[in-house]
């Protein structure tokens, strides 16, 4: 997995993490986790989307959007939701490595066998299984260190600067593009009205 597979995966397992397991329980939140099975956006249940961006420089604020697909949430409101990670040590108390995050929401979801379970066969569609069950998950994927930052939230919809399929002239498909979120101000929403809903 590259550098930037396991920065986005760190960036979608600290949403898990932080967000969805503090707010539902262990087996509702992993149901609402699909950004690891090859789906539009990275959580989807039937109230909202979430689309999830990581971004580690502190001089970068824009984001790549890799389909036209992956801001288009339908009849759904759609958040894009923006992970800021900072580089860092093992020895910083609150540092992951995508090891150590993902043991961490194994040790979370013991209560819920079930939880665990589906949890652990969304990790196999990442990982081959000889690696994620042996110490090869910790071998290969336990020498980057992030800390989070921040959190933020942006109501995709109308008048957010997007690109969606319906608005692509027929012959154009799998485009990829820059959102500049200083442009994006206008649409910053807090975590709690997203899951007042």
């Amino acid at each position: 997995m590259s550098v930037a597979e396991q920065v986005g995966l760190i960036a979608e397992l600290l949403v898990l993490q932080k967000v969805f397991l503090k707010r539902f329980n262990p087996s509702t939140a992993i149901n609402i986790w699909c950004g690891i099975e090859d789906k539009s956006q990275d959580f989807s249940c039937s109230e909202y989307r979430l689309e999830v961006k990581s971004i580690i420089d502190h001089n970068k604020n824009s984001v790549i959007i890799s389909s036209e697909d992956q801001l288009d949430g339908g009849e759904l409101p759609l958040y894009l939701t923006i992970v800021r990670l900072e580089r860092s040590s093992p020895d910083f108390p609150e540092s992951v490595s995508l090891y150590s995050l993902i043991k961490a929401i194994e040790s979370q979801l013991t209560t819920d066998a079930n939880a665990l379970d589906s949890f652990r066969e969304k990790m196999l569609c990442k990982f081959q299984s000889i690696e994620y069950e042996t110490d090869l998950l910790f071998k290969h994927y336990n020498q980057l260190f992030f800390s989070l930052s921040d959190i933020s939230y942006y109501s995709v919809e109308d008048g957010f600067p997007r690109i969606i399929k319906e608005n692509l002239p027929n012959g154009i498909h799998n485009i990829s593009y820059t959102v500049n979120l200083d442009e994006c101000s206008d649409f910053k929403v807090d975590e709690d009205q997203i899951f007042a809903q």
